[in-house]
């Protein structure tokens, strides 16, 4: 089981004068899956993601045009 995680991240800029705010969505990849999920670290990855009632389809491929 697998839980969003959802954050703010706060970055300061000119002189810490303004600041940028934005928030951070996050979904962390569960031990049983890391030797999956490890040929396909550090690739660029094209996601696309679809909801259907209560699933959620998030698909990540590695080609060219990712």
């Amino acid at each position: 089981m697998v839980k969003f995680q959802v954050g703010t991240v706060r970055k300061r800029y000119l002189n810490n004068k303004r600041l940028y705010e934005y928030r951070r969505v996050s979904l962390n990849v569960p031990r049983k899956f890391h030797k999956v999920v490890e040929p396909f670290l550090g690739k660029q990855l094209k996601m696309e993601i679809s909801a259907k009632e209560n699933v959620i389809i998030i698909t990540l491929n590695v080609g060219r045009d990712a």
